[in-house]
């Protein structure tokens, strides 16, 4: 078995040739599928190339298929122009920007100053420290009778 960033004779791949790879598969990678007569083209981007449906198998499965690469692709334009407005939404929202603007610098801001109190007991509503159940971090069970 070939380790990551190997090739079938152990020597290391460039990363300039993983790059060249990876951009080759995002825009030219693409997959097939058949199976009962149907045969599916789709591009690593999702666009449908190719859905043909074999006539023998089923009648009109020539006027079927360009129907099905029609619908399939529009449906996937409509859904990403979905996310595409819903990101600009988000990113003309002004309390974005302002979160943005917020953690723009944060590593080049200061640490808050550490605190110099203990931080308060909390109170579960237990009683006090002198009943024998009682457990500072132990809250009192919702079941526990009274």
């Amino acid at each position: 078995m070939n380790r990551p960033g190997s090739d079938s004779l152990g020597t290391a791949e460039s990363l300039g040739t993983k790059l060249d790879r990876l951009a080759e598969a995002l825009t030219e990678g693409h997959a097939a599928v058949r199976a009962d007569g149907v045969y599916v083209d789709v591009k690593a981007d999702g666009r449908v190339t190719t859905v043909h449906i074999d006539e023998d198998a089923f009648p009109g499965g020539r006027r079927l298929g360009p129907l099905l690469t029609r619908l399939l692709n529009s449906a996937r334009e409509q859904a990403q122009a979905q996310v595409e407005d819903l990101v600009r939404q988000v990113r003309d929202d002004p309390r974005t920007a302002a979160i943005v603007e917020q953690i723009g610098d944060a590593p080049q801001r200061d640490l808050p100053p550490a605190a110099t109190q203990p931080p308060a007991r909390m109170d579960y509503g237990r009683g006090d420290e002198d009943d024998e159940d009682y457990h500072p971090l132990r809250p009192k069970s919702p079941i526990a009778a009274d």
